[in-house]
Parts: structure tokens; C-alpha cells; sequence
């Protein structure tokens, strides 16, 4: 009997051993073995596309059909699992879940995890479908190499399992010394251009530093972080040299406005990206800021730089940091410890010391820990605690053209990794700007490109117009915009306000914050009025992961610009800021009959709290109206120069807005925004700020045998019962389900854009399906 027992017992630990270290991901129900033909038909790709992972990070782990492969291929089974790389050394199934990460929980009901492997997600229904995500967990620190594996299955009879690209292995990001700095290379070998997030933590605190620590502890601050990436032959700064002026100014004063006139002078030519982020000031000094910034091959190292308050003339930065690896890759991710330097033009010792100027100015000198004059002085001779770190993380990289030639950025062939990648895509050189659209104040330059292959503008994303600000001279009463440097204090301006919401509820979309004139009556006049310095814009993701497709824009949109953002509704509380689709070169369009291109976005912003609670600050140009202040008072009272008001080009038409239905009559709006509002008895502004014109979609009869599935009932809150249901247009037709016979079918869908309340018209089918002999 006890062998009978212990027989059983060593039978369920093989089973175990066996279930842990060997996951079948063969589809179920396929009648032949997997395809050999096409390995790289599909893909699986990790977000940032990184080399190795960082331990307990989170990634967007992303299974799609790959965008060099002809045609958009789609798959109805799939199974993703990630597990060690060597499958046989996994024992016990907790142990495995934590050297390998976990996938976080699905967000929606596309895929679920799976009941035949462990670390396994697995699709959920049969519908075609181009790509899943899923967010993945990295494993803690010394877990080794893991392998995400995966099998699609197209339909029982052609399926592709972990040959190829359907098999990624990551391992552990080697430890780096966060107190050293890579190597300077004398020439770049990377084909590819990178994004980067830099983000910068603030660690100086009285616990770190006690030693005469100011006691004034709302005054200690982290200045604006300013710098650039740029080439070997730019510096703004460089350890153990001599401070410039812009540096002696920021040192000293704080004042980061020289270095930036300086960098934005050097771009395009020895500068790629002139990079800002907010200060830390207590009590927010040990938070964190970010920004963003790109390099390339000739422009591949960093240098930023903040001032320490208080203090004579310390800095934390860094000079010449190399992104760019020896084996022709970017860094995935970098850690550095800041420590504070002396630019040496102040001889003062300590954080409040009167000013001193030094009698002969010496080099920038990191602060060592052996002066008993200062803060940082230790009588053991232990080094001085880091005051900052900043963080490196690579988000995306962007295929280039490859040569032995240096790159050069204007030659319009850059094609993303997200777009095709092959010659189908590839464009023509950039046409020169257009003359500016306005003659006096703020307008627009336009140019743009060509594909080689116009014939498949249907399937290309590149960007083929662009558009840049200008500022026209031409201007009457002697009106110079421009005329005052950007230095001038009356043309000084605000920190960078908070970041508005993202643009879109679901996918890719943008998100704003901006500067304004300290002084709005003299902005019209200052150089530094121009949406490149006063604004940021930064992609935003609100959940992908239940979008019901990619969020790309249909590709007449990418013939057509966003405009610059409009300034914050209020200067206090939560307003709104609105943006246009412009057309190319300013010209007006018909009205169109049906389009997808949304010409206008709106946004909320967030401004300080009010003072006096309920009482809402409007913003005109710069000036506030409050409570009885009227605008007659405001235009004629003499303040500065005669400024009229500046309304923008009017916007391209946007979509056909149907009465009612699919099809039949509707109305196209087109916008304009008021950019300068009057000043002092200039020309007011007009009151027509939309206009609209009658469109008419069409109705068409399919000539095909279509079949239809049911309405899918929606189960959302509705906030009215008598709204109707509104969808989207239709999608482009599938390609065929089959490569000969006549049972192929292609597809198309649509989503609900509007869920109908309990009295409102309901929806409509969402998928379409229609026989057809496809060859």
C-alpha cells in the first residue's frame, strides 16, 4: 500500500514538473501543423523596443501582424505566454511567476488569461482582430532572461506558432555605476533616431544635507532645468571650464533666458532638442520633473543644467552625457546621481553668503567634502551625497535612412517604426516654406512633400505637410512686433503652467501647457511671443487598450496641421483650450461631403485656484475681466501700443453632422480663433467666430450579397432616454478571407460613438459581411 502511495505521490510531481516547464500553445481545433512558409508574418514587440528590461518595470507588450508584410493580415486565435527562457529549469509554478513578471489583469474582453498554461493570455472570441496589448510586470532584480513566446492562429487551417518574430527574449539590464558618465564616442554609428523622457529628482533635504541647511526652507528651490541634446562639437557647459556669461547668469541669478537665446540659435545645426522642465521648490524640492527630447547619430549627447537656491553660484547638471552605444543602438534606460558644482565667478562658501565676486574667475569645480567653510564639509572625508538624479528612459525609436553619409534630417525619408518601413512609403524632399500668412503679427509658413508612390497614399501615415510660426513685419502705425529682445522685463514670463487633459478619451492624442506674458500688454511687441517657446505639446495614451481601433488618423487628415493652442479660457480655476486643423498653405477648401478629420479639439486646463471662491477670471489677451470691469473700459483706456485684434485662418470643413441616419442631409462647420483680442483702441474683433454649410452623404445600395449580424446592446449609463444613437462611418472593407473560392468574405465594422437612451433611436449593426470571389 505505502508503495502503491509513494507511486502516486512521484506520478503527480512529474505531472507538475512537467505542466510548469511545457506550455502546448498549439491552437485548438487546427487540422494541419503550423505554417513555415511566413515566420515573420507576425510580430511581437515590447514598448520603448528595449534590448533588455529593467527589473519591475512595466511594458506594453503588443502581438500585431508586421507593418513591413504586404496587406493588413488579421487573426482570430492567439496565445501570448512569457516564461523563463530555458523552460526547464521552472519547478515551482510561484517561484516561476516570479522570475519571469506577471501580465496585469485585461481591461477588456478581448483576451483573458488562459487555463492551459501558467503566465498565458489567450483571445477570448474568434473575431479577426490586427493586434492585442497587454502590460507586463518585469520580474525583481537577479531573475535572469525571460522569452515571451506566442502562436496566431488565421483560421484551422493556417496558423504560425513561436518561429521568428512570434518569439522575443529579453534579459536583466546590466547594474550601472550611477555616479558615471558612458564614454563620449567620437562618431555616433546608430541609423535610427530616438525619443527620450528625462526626468529629474530632487533629493536635497535638511536628512541629507544638515549642515547649515537654510533655515529659511520655502526659499530652497531646484532652478529651471534648461539644456539640449546636441553634437560633439556643441557644449553650452563642460566640466573643469570656464562659466560663459548665460552660465555666470544662471549660476548667479537664476536666469535661464541666455541659454536658451544661445541653444535656440544652435538648432538645426549643432542642437536637435532645446530641452525645459519645470523647477522643485519646497515643499515639492524632492519631487520629480520631466521633459522630453530627441537624438540621432549626429546629435547624441545631453547637457542640462539647474541652479541650487540658495547659494553664490552652484549648479547641478550634467555635461556630454552619451546616449549612443558603440554597437550602433540607443540606451534603453540610465541612471545618474547629480552632485553640486562651483562655476566659480562668486567666491562665496556657504548657501546665504553675501555676494562675493571672485577677482579672478576659476573653473567649474565639483564641491568636495574638505572645506570647513562649507555646508559640505565632512572631518571623515566621506564624499558628498547626491543632490539629484536624473533618469534616461528610452520611449521610441524612428527608422532612418542608413549610409556611409552623415544623416541629414531635411531629406524627407524618415518613415517611423509604427508606419511601413519598405520603399512604399518613402517620400520626396521637402518643398521650400510658403511665404508667411500674415504680413503684421503671428502667422503660419507651410511646406510640404510628396510620396514617390502616390498610389499608395492609402496605406502610408508619413507626414506630408508641416508648418512653422512667423512673424510678419509689414505692420502699419509703425508697429514693430518683435522689437523688444526677449530678455527685455517686459517680456518676462510665467512658469510653465500645469499640463491640460489629454486630447482624446481614448488612443493617441496631445496634451498642452504654456508661459504667459508676466506683462500681456507688451506681448505683442516681445520676440519670445511665439508658440515654440511659450507652448509644449506631448503625446498622450488614454486606454488603448480598450479602443476599438488604433486611434490612426485617416490619411487625408495627414494633408492637414494642427494650429498652435489657444491661451487658457480663465487665469484661475479650470477652463478650456481649443486648437484648428488648418488647411495646406492657408487656402480654403469646399465643404466636403463626408470626412473623418476633426477640425477642431478642445481641452481643460488648469490654472491656479481662485482667490475669492466662485469668481471666475477671464482671460482676454492678458487682460481680466471681473465682476463689472466692461470691455469698453478696456479698449479705451490708453496702455501701451494701438494693438487691433488677430483672428486666425479659418479652419478646414469638418465632418458631414447627419440630421438623422447613415446618410442623407447634414452640416459641415468651419472655425476660426480669435489669437490677439484689441488693445487700447485698436480694431475689435469680429462676432462671427463658425460658419456652416449644407452636405449631403449619399446613400449606396450594395450591389453584393451582404450579411449582417445582429445590434449589439450597449450597457452604458445613459445620461438622457431620449438620446439616439450615434456611430461611427463605416471601416475600409477587410481584405479577403480566403486567397481563391467562393465562400471568401470580407468585413467592415463601425463602433458606438453614442449609446441610446431608453426612448432614443437605437443602433444600428456594427459588423458587415459580404461574399465576394477574391482571387
Amino acid at each position: 500500500m505505502k508503495i502503491l502511495f509513494y507511486f502516486l505521490v512521484l506520478i503527480l510531481m512529474v505531472v507538475k514538473l512537467t505542466s510548469s516547464a511545457y506550455c502546448d500553445r498549439t491552437p485548438e481545433g487546427v487540422s494541419r501543423g503550423k505554417n513555415m512558409d511566413d515566420v515573420d508574418k507576425y510580430v511581437i514587440e515590447i514598448s520603448g523596443d528595449p534590448t533588455s528590461y529593467i527589473p519591475e518595470k512595466t511594458y506594453t507588450v503588443t502581438l500585431r501582424h508586421n507593418a513591413n508584410s504586404l496587406g493588413l493580415h488579421m487573426f482570430r486565435d492567439f496565445m501570448l505566454s512569457v516564461e523563463r527562457e530555458d523552460v526547464n529549469s521552472q519547478i515551482d509554478s510561484d517561484q516561476t511567476q516570479q522570475k519571469v513578471g506577471v501580465f496585469k489583469s485585461p481591461k477588456n474582453m478581448i483576451y483573458d488569461f488562459s487555463r492551459r498554461c501558467e503566465n498565458t493570455i489567450q483571445q477570448v472570441n474568434s473575431i479577426p482582430k490586427s493586434s492585442i496589448q497587454v502590460d507586463w510586470i518585469a520580474p525583481p532584480t537577479n531573475s535572469g532572461c525571460v522569452a515571451f513566446r506566442a502562436t496566431v492562429a488565421e483560421s484551422k487551417e493556417n496558423w504560425y506558432g513561436e518561429e521568428g518574430s512570434l518569439t522575443k527574449v529579453l534579459c536583466e539590464s546590466p547594474s550601472e555605476n550611477e555616479d558615471e558618465q558612458p564614454a563620449v564616442l567620437e562618431r555616433c554609428c546608430a541609423c535610427e533616431e530616438a525619443k527620450y523622457e528625462l526626468v529629474f529628482e530632487g533629493l536635497w533635504t535638511r536628512n541629507t544635507h544638515p549642515k547649515d541647511y537654510p533655515s529659511y526652507i520655502w526659499i530652497t528651490k531646484f532652478g529651471e532645468i534648461v539644456g539640449a541634446s546636441h553634437s560633439n562639437d556643441e557644449s553650452f557647459w563642460k566640466y573643469e571650464d570656464y562659466a560663459s556669461e548665460n552660465i555666470k547668469a544662471l549660476g548667479e541669478r537664476g536666469d535661464t533666458s541666455g541659454i536658451e537665446m544661445e541653444l535656440k540659435e544652435k538648432m538645426g545645426k549643432t542642437v536637435r532638442t532645446v530641452i525645459k522642465a519645470n523647477s522643485l521648490r519646497y515643499p515639492n524640492i524632492t519631487g520629480k520633473t520631466f521633459a522630453f527630447f530627441r537624438v540621432d547619430r549626429e546629435n547624441h549627447l545631453v547637457s542640462i543644467v539647474s541652479k541650487i537656491t540658495p547659494s553664490p553660484d552652484w549648479i547641478v547638471g550634467v555635461s556630454n552625457f552619451e546616449l549612443c552605444q558603440d554597437n550602433c543602438s540607443w540606451v534603453d534606460h540610465r541612471v545618474l546621481n547629480l552632485y553640486p558644482w562651483d562655476i566659480g565667478t562668486d567666491d562665496g562658501p556657504s548657501y546665504r553668503s553675501v555676494n562675493q565676486p571672485a577677482s579672478s574667475p576659476s573653473t567649474i569645480q565639483k564641491i568636495k567634502s574638505d572645506d570647513p567653510s562649507s555646508p559640505f564639509f565632512d572631518e571623515k572625508g566621506n564624499s558628498i551625497k547626491p543632490f539629484a538624479k536624473l533618469y534616461f528612459t528610452r520611449l521610441k525609436t524612428y527608422q532612418m535612412e542608413c549610409s556611409n553619409q552623415e544623416p541629414n534630417r531635411n531629406d524627407g525619408s524618415e518613415v517611423t517604426t509604427e508606419e511601413a518601413q519598405s520603399e512604399e512609403c518613402r517620400t520626396k524632399p521637402w518643398s521650400s516654406w510658403s511665404a508667411c500668412s500674415k504680413t503684421c503679427g503671428e502667422g503660419l509658413m507651410f511646406r510640404k512633400r510628396e510620396l514617390r508612390k502616390p498610389e499608395n497614399e492609402d496605406i502610408c501615415s508619413v507626414k506630408l505637410v508641416d508648418h512653422r510660426t512667423c512673424t510678419g513685419k509689414k505692420c502699419k502705425n509703425g508697429f514693430n512686433p518683435g522689437q523688444l529682445q526677449s530678455d527685455d522685463p517686459r517680456c518676462e514670463l510665467t512658469q510653465w503652467s500645469a499640463w491640460s487633459s489629454c486630447s482624446t478619451e481614448c488612443g493617441n492624442g496631445t496634451m498642452t501647457r504654456d508661459k504667459k506674458f508676466k506683462n500681456p500688454q507688451y506681448a505683442a511687441q516681445c520676440a519670445n511671443n511665439d508658440p515654440a517657446i511659450t507652448q509644449q505639446n506631448e503625446m498622450c495614451n488614454e486606454n488603448s487598450s480598450s479602443c476599438p481601433n488604433d486611434g490612426k488618423e485617416e490619411t487625408d487628415c495627414s494633408k492637414t496641421n494642427w494650429g498652435p493652442w489657444t491661451p487658457c479660457s480663465v487665469t484661475c480655476g479650470n477652463g478650456n483650450k481649443t486648437r484648428l486643423r488648418m488647411p495646406d498653405e492657408g487656402e480654403e477648401q469646399e465643404a466636403p461631403t463626408e470626412s473623418e478629420c476633426k477640425n477642431m479639439e478642445t481641452v481643460t486646463c488648469y490654472e491656479p485656484l481662485c482667490e475669492n471662491e466662485g469668481t471666475t477670471i477671464t482671460d482676454f489677451g492678458g487682460i481680466t475681466s471681473l465682476g463689472q470691469l466692461s470691455t469698453e473700459r478696456i479698449f479705451s483706456e490708453p496702455y501701451g501700443p494701438v494693438i487691433n485684434c488677430v483672428v486666425s485662418d479659418w479652419s478646414i470643413w469638418g465632418p458631414c453632422e447627419l440630421i438623422e441616419g447613415n446618410c442623407g442631409k447634414g452640416y459641415v462647420t468651419q472655425h476660426r480663433q480669435i489669437q490677439q483680442h484689441a488693445m487700447n483702441g485698436g480694431k475689435p474683433c469680429p462676432i462671427r467666430l463658425m460658419r456652416k454649410r449644407r452636405c449631403l452623404v449619399k446613400c449606396h445600395k450594395e450591389e453584393e450579397e451582404i450579411t449582417t449580424t445582429p445590434p449589439i446592446e450597449t450597457t452604458e449609463a445613459d445620461t438622457s432616454d431620449s438620446v439616439d444613437c450615434v456611430m461611427s462611418h463605416w471601416s475600409q472593407w477587410s481584405p479577403c478571407s480566403s486567397s481563391c473560392g467562393s465562400t471568401a468574405v470580407q468585413q467592415r465594422t463601425r463602433n458606438v460613438k453614442v449609446p441610446p437612451g431608453k426612448n432614443g433611436k437605437p443602433c444600428g449593426i456594427r459588423l458587415e459581411q459580404k461574399l465576394v470571389r477574391c482571387l
